[in-house]
């Protein structure tokens, strides 16, 4: 999907920038969206919400498009706030009746969750792999570790540890049960 990084940072930024604008213009974002400023409260209740909430979301599409680690987390943050704002827009056409506003503001609300819930499944997709699905035939420094109800050699018997790392990996992946190696190490010596 060679277009949705592109899509998702022109997502961000358009947050961004709109956020910082409503920030310094809030006058613009209650016109913008109906509302009748009449103190002091209701400006900066409508700064956080037209400038802080959307910036936030812009920083975290802008931080989950990046990507790296915890890349495909970020989108799904940013995906649960844009579904919370849904539920609201919900819950305010179940008690205060329908507004266009309500409408439009839910249903981009929820292009946006979804979009950005299946961005962040893709970001995971393509970015999570491993060594084995690269490389089939590299081997793997993976550490295995089963539960045993028997505590393990290695651990000592006064530790009452209760995880075995005895076992085995081989080099399709798959985790072979521990073997008892006390007859190979009593036969080299030690």
């Amino acid at each position: 999907m060679k277009w949705l990084k592109p899509l998702l940072l022109v997502i961000a930024l358009g947050q961004i920038v709109v956020g910082l604008y409503f920030f310094y213009a809030v006058d613009v974002a209650a016109q913008l969206l109906g509302f009748d400023l009449l103190n002091t409260g209701s400006r900066g209740e409508l700064r956080a919400l037209a400038g802080g909430l959307v910036v936030s979301i812009g920083i975290m599409i802008l931080r989950g498009t990046i990507g790296g680690q915890f890349g495909r987390q970020w989108l799904y943050a940013a995906g649960i706030v844009y579904s919370g704002l849904f539920v609201g827009r919900i819950v305010s056409l179940g008690m205060d009746g329908l507004a266009a506003h309500t409408v439009f503001a839910g249903l981009f609300e929820t292009v946006m969750a979804v979009l950005l819930f299946w961005a962040g499944a893709e970001v995971g997709r393509s970015t999570v792999r491993a060594p084995e699905v690269l490389d089939p035939e590299a081997p793997s420094d993976r550490v295995a570790m089963s539960v045993s109800s028997e505590p393990s050699v290695a651990a000592g018997p006064s530790s009452g540890s209760m995880l075995e790392v005895d076992d085995d990996v081989t080099s399709d992946g798959n985790v072979e049960p521990a073997r008892d190696h006390s007859s190979e190490s009593a036969g080299s010596g030690e």
